[in-house]
């Protein structure tokens, strides 16, 4: 403190008689609880305290603000009691000496206190910047070749590989009892049908036009990488396929059966037929008439069997028609076409006249023609050639086939001549090479139990 005197002993303690230290009474200008002033000499000092009184017994309760005002003690002297007596102004006594303590209160008024401000308050004062302004900029370019990173897995395994094995499937295809799970998208990419109609989740699909086993390898097909999916085509599965991928329109895989059964090194002869019988059917006409040219020397054992004598009448006049057919000579047509009519004689005798027209008497020899017309031997012969257009037809076959005979060196005066007549001239057979005749309608039953005998 400013004005403190020097006493003999260290300050404030004094020394007792008893040896002791102590503070003189006199020595304290001000007391409370818990806060005590001390002077060396009060009477030349003067001491400012900082705070205020508080409450009825007025002792300082918060001191030493360096911004409010200080309370004054206006007397030096030493006050023995520093409790006050009142709340406005208090003097203490000792002697003739008093002390008087203003109450802090006179001398200031707490303003209320001003609000800090927030944080954010004092960014909006200035001009925010970005990094980008900072000078911190992504680089434009990436030199790749000095970056290895892990490759992406392939897009297209991995849908592959979703489709294969049906992962994630949304639509279902019913077909009869079984139902097939796949994915639409799939369908949709390959069969016009799916694509051109709007689909829900579900569809039900005809079993007379698509199988269900026709639709699984269809569907198979579709999900089959190319080279797999060819593997899926068989000889006794194609034309179930074929028929589905026409209903469904899936053009490819309508190319790749015709190309299929298009292929002679596969449908030949006696495996063309048999596709041709399945064709038929399935009553599908393009088909049937792509392997009726294949079905050539295979003509006799056709005829010789069973299943010739099934055959339709239209079926039986496609054969007959055939310039494909490999055969021996005309007659073998002829008796064809008796051998037909005789499997059922009592309702196909009606059909005789188109039969016979289908066979090609021009291109017999007139001595052919004579025995067809007077054979007595066989009666299934004398019951066809009664009818009177077949007769007709022979008259006309033996007519070009004698011109035909008689001009053989003078082509030019044949021409002519059939011209003039009016004949029509039979187109070739495709000839098996050796002329084969047959003296009656039995003689031709022993070839054809030759041919079945030779298949047993």
């Amino acid at each position: 403190m400013n004005g403190l005197t020097t006493v003999i002993n260290s300050f404030p303690f004094q020394t007792t008689p008893s040896g002791n230290l102590k503070v003189k009474p006199k020595q304290v200008v001000f007391e409370t609880e818990k806060f005590s002033v001390v002077v060396a000499d009060p009477g030349k000092t003067n001491v400012s305290v900082e705070g205020f009184m508080a409450s009825e017994n007025h002792k300082i309760v918060e001191f030493c603000s360096k911004n409010k005002p200080p309370l004054a003690v206006e007397n030096s002297k030493v006050a023995e009691d520093p409790e006050p007596n009142n709340k406005t102004q208090t003097q203490m006594t000792t002697d003739n000496t008093t002390v008087k303590i203003t109450p802090y209160s006179k001398y200031y008024k707490p303003s209320t206190p001003q609000k800090k401000p927030y944080p954010y308050d004092s960014q909006k004062e200035r001009k925010e910047i970005s990094l980008k302004e900072m000078g911190f900029a992504p680089v434009e370019q990436v030199n790749w070749d000095t970056i290895k990173l892990p490759a992406k897995s392939n897009l297209m395994d991995i849908l592959q590989n979703k489709i294969s094995q049906r992962l994630n499937t949304d639509f279902t295809v019913k077909i009869g009892s079984k139902e097939f799970k796949c994915h639409k998208l799939v369908l949709q990419s390959y069969s016009t049908y799916f694509s051109s109609n709007e689909l829900d989740s579900r569809i039900e699909l005809p079993e007379s036009k698509v199988s269900s086993k026709a639709f699984h390898l269809i569907y198979s097909w579709m999900t089959e990488v190319p080279n797999n999916c060819l593997q899926l085509l068989q000889r006794s599965n194609i034309l179930d396929i074929f028929s589905a991928a026409q209903f469904l329109q899936i053009k490819d895989l309508e190319e790749q059966c015709l190309a299929f059964v298009d292929s002679e090194d596969l449908f030949n002869e006696d495996t063309a037929f048999l596709l041709y019988s399945d064709a038929k059917k399935k009553k599908n006409v393009s088909i049937m008439e792509l392997m009726v040219p294949r079905i050539q020397r295979f003509f006799l054992t056709l005829v010789s069997s069973k299943d010739w004598l099934e055959l339709s009448l239209e079926e039986v006049i496609v054969f007959l028609h055939s310039n494909f057919i490999c055969v021996h000579s005309e007659m073998e047509i002829f008796m064809s076409g008796i051998r037909w009519l005789m499997g059922n004689f009592a309702e196909r005798r009606t059909h005789i006249n188109r039969i016979m027209d289908c066979v090609r008497f021009g291109n017999m020899s007139p001595l052919q023609l004579v025995e067809i017309r007077r054979n007595q031997d066989s009666h299934e012969i004398l019951e066809v050639v009664r009818e009177p257009g077949v007769q007709k037809m022979i008259e006309e076959g033996l007519s070009y086939s004698v011109f035909k005979d008689q001009y053989k060196d003078d082509v030019a005066a044949y021409k002519k001549l059939i011209t003039s007549l009016r004949l029509d001239e039979p187109e070739p057979r495709n000839w098996a090479g050796q002329d084969q005749s047959y003296k009656s309608y039995k003689d031709f039953l022993g070839r054809v139990r030759f041919v079945q005998e030779s298949w047993n």
